[in-house]
């Protein structure tokens, strides 16, 4: 009985040590793989096109799409949000220019306040067709997103075009770019 303790108290204590061991090489190598990343090889500058804000961020030996990933997150991190349809999305411009008071009396409205409140009646009155006017505005917006979206995965696909052929002129291998797939979300 003794034998059988002992031989099972071995099995459980080698266990042990393997799941030590392969936690330790795991740990070695999430250290080397961040030492690779933290050597500074390259610069990246990123430019924010239509506000002009920009940053540098230094980075290792990357892929192309983990530097990618690593510069999406440090863009979320360190720009400001821009979104310059944002506020012209719910707002809608009420031109009031097309509006004409007439006094059928003929006394002029003593102060601003009457006229603000017929200036904001006549509004509610024109505002019943804009339901449409949110529509198209709607449409638009949704038409300028997949346009930009269209020219982000035609830009992308020409970068990467690029890099593949620069790669096959000084002969360096090319096996991991062969298959990609670019998702903007």
């Amino acid at each position: 009985m003794q034998e059988k303790e002992a031989s099972f108290y071995n099995i459980v204590q080698f266990a042990s040590h393997l799941v030590d061991s392969l936690l330790f090489i795991h740990y070695i190598a999430v250290i080397l793989l961040i030492i690779r990343q933290l050597q500074g090889q390259y610069v990246i500058h990123v430019v924010r096109s239509p506000d002009g804000e920009s940053h540098s961020y230094s980075i290792g030996n990357l892929s192309i799409q983990r530097a990618a990933v690593w510069i999406l997150e440090q863009y979320y991190k360190d720009f400001q949000v821009y979104n310059p349809y944002l506020e012209n999305v719910i707002k809608k411009s009420m031109k009031m220019s097309g509006l004409k008071f007439y006094d059928v009396d003929g006394n002029q409205p003593s102060n601003n306040n009457a006229r603000a409140r017929a200036i904001m009646a006549a509004a509610g009155r024109r505002r019943d067709g804009s339901h449409n006017d949110r529509f198209y505005e709607e449409q638009e917006y949704d038409r300028r997103v997949r346009k930009r979206r269209s020219r982000l995965v035609t830009a992308t696909e020409e970068a990467f075009t690029h890099i593949k052929r620069m790669q096959e002129e000084s002969g360096i291998n090319t096996g991991y770019l062969k298959s990609y797939v670019v998702t903007l979300l």
